[in-house]
């Protein structure tokens, strides 16, 4: 049974609505900033890769994955800049001699 005062569980929010029911506290982006920026920070200013393959593997999950908690547009440039970095260690890296 239907009640007038209840909304619609399932219909969707206006684009506005639904960024503003998404937005974090920012107390919540300090501690995500926190945990990113440094790592983000380190890729760029090293020479060489400064982890391990699969801890570079599980940084890259994890920056993609908080990143997305952050504004749009702050969140599109740490990911730039990360990939950047890390295109530029990945090539750094010496490959394995197949022989």
């Amino acid at each position: 049974m239907r009640h007038d005062a209840q909304p619609d569980l399932f219909a969707s929010l206006p684009r506005e609505e639904a960024v503003a029911a998404t937005a974090r506290p920012e107390a919540e982006l300090a501690l995500i900033r926190r945990d990113l920026y440094p790592l983000l920070e380190q890729a760029e200013r090293a020479e060489r890769l400064p982890w391990s393959y699969t801890r570079a593997t599980v940084i890259e999950i994890q920056m993609e994955g908080w990143a997305a908690w952050l504004p749009r547009h702050e969140a599109d440039d740490i990911r730039a800049r990360f990939a950047q970095a890390m295109d530029r260690l990945y090539a750094l890296e010496p490959t394995a001699d197949p022989a």
